[in-house]
């Protein structure tokens, strides 16, 4: 006789389900299932995708408005990955990798260091590519379809830099010496009267060499310290050389570490860049800014002309 793949329950175990059945608390939690919470055009975006999307990056229970912002992302990634197909537009390998080996490059990382550094954060290599891959589509999808569309004129970029003239005015900038004695370990009185002698020296007309070599061997430093702008300099060290003419040196200058002297030995006077200098960097800068606002009337032209439909 041949038995039946599935054998016939008795009464009693229909009785046990059934009372099983009583014992199971009403609010047992249901087992989550993929389900689709979007279609756009013929493609359809499931809650794993949105779940898989939101990790890492999400608290563990996402606000509502949170899980809208991440599935609108995804939408326009489907839009756009719908009409690089539509147009023929793909990322090779070569290209991928092309843009991995610019990422260790700038990152000084082998890729060793990288898929570390990817698995600490949860990331497989293969989906980091992917993503990769994803963003390369996404910049030659967009320049393809916007790029024809971003033109400044030179009237724009005079205007803009007639309206933003004091971005491109440079401070004064000066140049400085110093001397410095050591205070730490140091008895001060004897390194005070030492630094008063060198500032004594500059004044009287010695070159700033011959004082420097003088100082340091008393345990004194010093040197050039270049082109700077006086924002750049400590506020003690800014007043001390703010209207010292050029050749003249402070008066001492005392913090915890040190007394200082400084010698001023040139001075650049601000000036207000010129439009030819700044021509091109104005230019990107529209550029990017015109781009920026094409791409988003571009792709929200794609999300009216298709069939988007949300259940969440």
């Amino acid at each position: 006789m041949t038995l039946p793949l599935i054998r016939p329950l008795t009464m009693r175990k229909e009785w046990f389900l059934f009372l099983l059945c009583l014992l199971l608390p009403l609010n047992a939690p249901a087992l989550e299932l993929n389900r689709v919470v979007a279609v756009i055009n013929n493609d359809a975006v499931t809650s794993l995708q949105l779940d898989k999307a939101l990790a890492g990056a999400a608290p563990a229970t996402p606000a509502i408005d949170e899980r809208r912002q991440v599935l609108e992302r995804l939408i326009e990634e489907s839009l756009m990955r719908q009409r690089a197909e539509e147009i023929g537009l793909t990322v090779s390998d070569e290209e991928v990798e092309a843009a991995v080996q610019d990422v260790l490059r700038q990152n000084r990382l082998t890729k060793e260091q990288l898929d570390v550094a990817l698995t600490q954060q949860g990331i497989s290599p293969d989906d980091y590519r992917q993503g990769l891959r994803r963003q390369i589509l996404r910049f030659k999808l967009v320049g393809r379809e916007v790029q024809s569309l971003i033109e400044v004129s030179n009237r724009e970029i005079q205007d803009y830099y007639a309206a933003n003239s004091a971005a491109y005015h440079e401070a004064p900038r000066i140049t400085l010496q110093h001397i410095s004695f050591p205070l730490t370990g140091q008895d001060a009185k004897v390194q005070e009267e030492r630094a008063n002698a060198a500032r004594a020296a500059l004044r009287a007309g010695s070159d700033f060499a011959s004082v420097l070599a003088a100082a340091m061997q008393d345990g004194a430093d010093g040197g050039d310290m270049g082109e700077l702008y006086l924002e750049d300099l400590t506020p003690a060290f800014a007043s001390a050389v703010r209207d010292l003419p050029v050749g003249a040196s402070s008066e001492l200058i005392a913090t915890e570490q040190a007394l200082h002297l400084l010698i001023v030995t040139q001075r650049t006077p601000g000036q207000v860049r010129s439009l030819d200098a700044v021509r091109e960097a104005i230019r990107n800068q529209l550029a990017e800014q015109k781009r920026a606002t094409a791409a988003k009337d571009w792709l929200e032209g794609l999300k009216k002309r298709a069939h988007i439909e949300v259940r969440l």
